[in-house]
């Protein structure tokens, strides 16, 4: 994944985009999946490594959906700590868990919309003040098709404004 697009902006320190890389690595290393398993689902993971939380946004209405990839951010960010020689029995390696509201999907395949939708959303708070609060205002309205591609146009514009 390229991601030259991280270096260029002077909102991220070049400890936290060693860190990110690192992470980034790491998590290449671990996550391996079945080549018969082509079930894929977007989720946007906000992961706060100083203050132990881990935000997500799943337009697939769980209770728990933190339970499918808890172990996953643990394990990676123990081998980080490890890795780095910063781990020792006492050190803690789990992560509080918020919910970021997001629409909650109709169908099986408008998941990356709605991630992308809520990553939007993430970042304009973020470049608005800094911080990311725990809960979104949810959109409350099925999305039909013309809502969709609006989603797309409008997250590709505000990323170019954004980053480029």
């Amino acid at each position: 994944m390229d991601r030259t697009w991280m270096y260029s902006s002077n909102r991220c320190s070049s400890t936290f985009l060693r860190g990110l890389e690192e992470f980034m690595v790491c998590a290449k290393e671990n996550l391996k999946m079945k080549e018969d398993d082509k079930i894929f689902h977007w989720v946007l993971l906000v992961i706060n490594v100083e203050k132990r939380t881990v935000q997500i946004a799943d337009s697939i209405e769980r209770k728990n959906p933190k339970i499918l990839i808890k172990g996953f951010i643990t394990q990676i960010y123990k081998r980080y700590l490890m890795e780095n020689e910063k781990y020792n029995a006492r050190t803690r390696t789990t992560f509080d868990w918020y919910k970021i509201q997001c629409p909650i999907q109709k169908g099986c395949t408008e998941c990356g919309y709605f991630t992308m939708l809520a990553m939007k959303n993430v970042l304009s708070y973020w470049i608005a003040i800094q911080e990311i609060p725990h809960m979104i205002d949810p959109v409350g309205v099925p999305y039909n098709k013309e809502m969709i591609d609006g989603v797309v146009t409008e997250v590709m514009d505000f990323m170019q404004g954004v980053l480029f």
